[in-house]
């Protein structure tokens, strides 16, 4: 049976104290955009159970309104949704964070790379408008953790995300 992989409770300290920086800074940005926002998912569910951050985690997940993206958007000088993501990325640059690029390998020949920041949900027949973004991805330069920050909306009487 092969060994099991365990982190000390020194790594897992450290661990946990890099979420939790990477949380912060998150929340400054996020707070300076005037957004509402919880924790989602599996970040949500370790706060919830242990009361704390799990270190197996990689990222953290932090919801945010697509209603309030929607009102962060109208108070851009220029009012579009390009203005709007451009001030998102601008101020979580300002707390220490990048955008997240994936690069696509369905792409055989040549893998090409674009920003999750935002994914948008296209459904097949709108265009490029009318697109929403559903994750932002952003990964702290200090500490290397991923924050995502994933879009919640209303649809059919249901939150989505």
């Amino acid at each position: 049976m092969p060994r099991r992989f365990t982190l000390t409770a020194a790594e897992l300290s450290l661990k946990r104290g890099r979420l939790l920086r990477t949380f912060h800074a998150g929340r400054a940005a996020i707070e300076q955009l005037g957004l509402p926002y919880f924790l989602a998912n599996g970040s949500a569910m370790g706060v919830l159970r242990e009361g704390q951050l799990q270190a197996h985690e990689d990222q953290i997940v932090v919801g945010v309104y697509l209603w309030s993206l929607a009102a962060l958007q109208r108070s851009c000088s220029e009012p579009t949704a390009a203005r709007r993501d451009a001030h998102i990325r601008e101020t979580f640059e300002e707390h220490g964070f990048e955008p997240v690029v994936e690069i696509d390998s369905e792409e055989t020949d040549s893998p090409s790379e674009s920003s999750s920041c935002p994914h948008l949900f296209i459904a097949e027949t709108w265009s490029e408008e009318q697109a929403f973004p559903v994750v932002y991805k952003f990964a702290h330069r200090e500490t290397c953790v991923r924050l995502d920050l994933t879009v919640f909306t209303m649809q059919f009487g249901l939150l989505w995300d």
